[in-house]
C-alpha cells in the first residue's frame, strides 16, 4: 500500500473523489486524515452534513479493539450494575 501525503488548498473537484473511489476499490482501504480542515468548515450546510455522515459510517475500529469493547461489554453486562469514572 502507499502512503501518500498531500495538502489541499482549495476544494476538490469531483474527479478528485473519483479518484479517490478508485483507491478505494483497489486498495480496500483509505486514510483521510485532517477532514476537519479550515475549507471543510466554509462548506455549505448540505455538503458539511454529508461530509460528516460519511466520515461517521467510513470509520471502522482494528480488530483488537473491537475485540476489548466486546470484552468490556460482555463483562459488564454479566457482572451487572457498573460505575465508569472519567478522571
Amino acid at each position: 500500500m502507499q502512503v501518500r501525503n498531500s495538502l489541499l488548498m482549495e476544494i476538490p473537484s469531483a474527479a478528485f473523489y473519483h479518484d479517490l473511489a478508485a483507491k478505494m476499490i483497489e486498495e480496500g482501504v483509505l486514510v483521510l486524515k485532517g477532514l476537519d480542515s479550515k475549507l471543510s468548515k466554509n462548506l455549505p450546510y448540505d455538503l458539511q452534513k454529508l461530509r460528516c455522515k460519511v466520515a461517521f459510517h467510513a470509520l471502522r475500529y482494528v480488530a483488537p479493539i473491537r475485540e476489548l469493547g466486546n470484552w468490556l461489554a460482555r463483562r459488564m453486562w454479566i457482572e451487572g450494575p457498573f460505575i465508569a469514572l472519567h478522571l
